[in-house]
């Protein structure tokens, strides 16, 4: 929004707004008009008429509040977000140079002063994804794995999409990226599989961005990973990571992860009793960081900070 100038005459006619913020792929679905207005006396001067300029073509009269107005600075608006002022439908590069609202009036003195001290325009919008999700769900596998499964049904003008995970549906992380098809009207199917889903609760959701570098995000879902029977701790101890292991035996992989899904270590263990340590090597920097222990139809997973 801007503020526009004004002139004294029957019509006074508002531009020089400034609408570069707006995104390029947005859809125009209302105006609102604030006006700051005022009379030089009162019952001088009367609303007749609101219009907007598109492209220099005036729409269709509509009818102001039929007051008079105040003979002191008094804030008014106009329009909503639905209301398109009979120029239905507006496009981004509508809102040039030639836009401007007209404001008539009826004068009922003689050299009355009608002044507008400031104007402002809210253009109201939405920005539809390029994608259209036409269903996203997750599922337990026994080994308790999670199953991510999604559909679109067109992608045209996507870049990537992204899963995210998190474990309090506030702060997620990426956890797979997909290059889509790119498809315009066609059913495309997404199957994947987290293999180190946290103890607990863990939420999904899906993240567009589209060529254009606008982001959209969809539902969130969630699911609970329990972990019976074995007991799987670690923990940040000075230079290194512990780990405690209780009620299991076999062959098993340790790994250690960054926050963004890279391996930072990995080691392979022979567990032969019902109790067992071992230790990993703590990472140079500080952050949070994931601890996986995979094997014998077991997957267990422990959310750990490393500080410095």
């Amino acid at each position: 929004m801007n503020t526009g100038f004004f002139t004294s005459s029957r019509e006074l006619r508002l531009s020089g707004f400034n609408f570069s913020g707006i995104p390029a792929n947005a859809t125009i679905t209302g105006f609102t008009i604030n006006l700051v207005r005022s009379a030089a006396a009162t019952t001088a001067i009367l609303d007749a008429t609101i219009t907007l300029s598109k492209n220099g073509v005036l729409g269709a009269n509509r009818a102001g509040f039929f007051g008079f107005w105040p003979t002191s600075p008094t804030a008014i608006q106009f329009g909503g977000p639905t209301d398109l002022f009979g120029l239905g439908p507006w496009l981004l590069s509508d809102l040039n140079s030639s836009f401007a609202i007209s404001v008539d009036i009826f004068q009922f003195a003689s050299n009355s002063t009608a002044t507008i001290t400031s104007a402002s325009v809210t253009v109201h919008y939405q920005i539809l994804a390029p994608i259209i999700l036409t269903n996203f769900d997750v599922s337990k596998t026994a080994d308790n794995y999670v199953n991510i499964q999604f559909a679109t049904s067109s992608e045209e003008n996507v870049k990537n999409i992204f899963v995210e995970r998190s474990s309090d549906a506030r702060n997620f992380s990426t956890i797979f990226t997909i290059t889509p098809q790119g498809a315009r009207n066609r059913f495309t199917k997404y199957t994947l599989v987290d293999k180190t889903p946290l103890t607990g609760m863990n939420y999904y959701r899906l993240k567009e961005v589209d060529i254009d570098g606008n982001v959209s995000y969809f539902d969130i879902k969630g699911i609970s990973i329990s972990r019976a029977g074995a007991r799987f701790q670690a923990f940040y101890s000075g230079g290194d990571i512990k780990v405690n292991l209780s009620s299991i035996k076999g062959n098993y992989q340790l790994s250690l992860y960054d926050a963004g899904g890279a391996q930072v270590s990995s080691q392979n263990l022979k567990i032969m009793s019902n109790s067992f340590q071992t230790s990993l090597p703590a990472p140079q920097r500080a952050g949070v960081y994931i601890v996986t222990l995979k094997g014998e139809g077991i997957s267990e997973t422990a959310r750990i900070f490393v500080g410095k």
